[in-house]
């Protein structure tokens, strides 16, 4: 049995404004949200989002030993319309405004096990292009676009199609689906089963 994480993330009383104002990004922009490590494979994404010609925002902090990676990434970002935000904790209702804000969310990871951002931002609306190496993706599967993390030009195709779309509404369904209440409860029968398995 897998287990998907839970989205403890909150969109209630909370608008795009929030940080736009902190952050003035032009619109539309897209958004990823993840630790700068290689295998979030972020300078093949920037190269897309060079020839995609598309604004964008990256959430996420320094994994320790990777500082170098991290300084090649801003380096690479300067030279495209990206800024890199590295003090948005979790729990801060300027993260869950970012994803209200953008209109797409890419996450081209060389591995990606469940993909919890790609769960917030689909929960919040942002039109989904979604590496084809997530373990998650029937989770996403209708909502989403799937790449080829190598291949910077089929990310730019996906990233200016998503452009294309409405911004969807946000996806109360998978809010609640997704509950960390729901997936413990989950966990819970689990364990029972295979306890009473074993006797």
């Amino acid at each position: 049995t897998c287990l998907p994480n839970g989205n403890d993330l909150s969109f209630t009383n909370v608008s795009s404004e929030l940080f736009l104002r902190k952050y003035p990004i032009k619109q539309p922009f897209l958004i990823h949200v993840g630790r700068f490590d290689p295998v979030k494979n972020h300078l093949v994404l920037i190269e897309a989002i060079r020839k995609a010609r598309a604004n964008a925002v990256f959430i996420g902090n320094v994994v320790p030993g990777f500082e170098d990676y991290y300084s090649n990434c801003t380096k690479e970002a300067n030279k495209a319309n990206i800024s890199i935000i590295n003090d948005l904790n979790h729990d801060n209702p300027v993260l869950a405004s970012a994803y209200l804000a953008a209109s797409v969310f890419v996450l081209p990871s060389l591995f990606e096990t469940f993909g919890l951002a790609a769960l917030e931002a689909a929960t919040a609306g942002c039109n989904l292009v979604l590496s084809k190496n997530i373990c998650s993706s029937e989770i996403f599967k209708d909502i989403a676009s799937f790449v080829d993390p190598n291949n910077s030009n089929n990310i730019a195709q996906a990233i200016q199609n998503a452009f294309t779309k409405e911004r969807r509404p946000q996806n109360s369904l998978l809010l609640n689906s997704y509950q960390w209440s729901k997936i413990v409860e989950n966990l819970e029968k689990t364990y029972a089963n295979v306890t009473q398995s074993l006797h």
